[in-house]
């Protein structure tokens, strides 16, 4: 079973065990990138890590927290809506060891796979 979102700007379609679908109309073209976290010092999930996502200037932060999780063993994927923006500068992860990754080169529309360094 499908669960789709519906907004003036384009649809989010939900669908169990799988990856979100973005379907964005063709009017509004706003970028995104995806985030999905995986611990080696920290926890496995990478619960309680900060990432940051700068693009055209302006920072746009999210914490990968437990309320995300639903009691499954679902991938967690944090999704960074971008706006207009040209480019992303930079992806910063505070990990919950302190640690502090930055990766700079990244394209919009994709989701990344980042491992604790």
């Amino acid at each position: 079973a499908a669960i789709q979102r519906v907004g003036s700007k384009g649809n989010l379609l939900f669908e169990w065990d799988c990856f979100p679908d973005v379907g964005m109309s063709r009017k509004y073209q706003y970028h995104w990138i995806g985030v999905k976290l995986v611990g080696s010092k920290s926890n496995r999930k990478g619960f309680g890590s900060k990432v940051t996502v700068t693009a055209a200037g302006k920072a746009f932060a999210q914490m990968n927290d437990r309320v995300s999780e639903d009691l499954s063993n679902r991938v967690i994927l944090l999704y960074f809506g971008l706006g207009d923006a040209g480019a992303v500068e930079k992806i910063e992860i505070v990990w919950p060891s302190e640690s502090t990754q930055k990766i700079t080169s990244s394209i919009m529309g994709k989701v990344y796979s980042i491992e604790e360094e």
